[in-house]
Formats: C-alpha cells, sequence, structure tokens
C-alpha cells in the first residue's frame, strides 16, 4: 500500500508511525462499563439503550417475576 502511494503520489517514503508499528508502544484502552457507555453515547445511542447496559453489565437484573 505504501509502494502504491509512494508512486501514485511521486512522494518520499514517511514513516510518521514506524516506531509504534515495530515495537507495538500504542496502548489500549480496557473494557469497562465507562468506556462502553462513552462508546455508545459517541455513536448516538439513545438512553434506554444506554441505561439497559448500564443494568445487564451491573449485574442488577430485574425480577423476572415482575411484567410490565
Amino acid at each position: 500500500m505504501a509502494i502504491y502511494h509512494m508512486i501514485k503520489d511521486d512522494e518520499d517514503f514517511l514513516p510518521v508511525d514506524h516506531e509504534d508499528v515495530t515495537q507495538n508502544t500504542r496502548k489500549t484502552k480496557g473494557l469497562n462499563l465507562n468506556n462502553v457507555i462513552a462508546f455508545l453515547k459517541e455513536q448516538g445511542a439513545d438512553e434506554s439503550t444506554i441505561r439497559l447496559v448500564e443494568k445487564q453489565c451491573s449485574g442488577k437484573e430485574e425480577d423476572p417475576k415482575r411484567i410490565i
């Protein structure tokens, strides 16, 4: 891919992220409830979906006998 763009655009190769690629120093976020909720909000999820995810992930299940 890099060679294609070098030829197509007639530009030199500039490995801006070379160290990240070769040494894998990029840190990833851990998966936790706060990150999931933030992601859902960024993606435009509605509040009822977010509350449902919070409820399911917190382990606080509703009483199965309770029917609305």
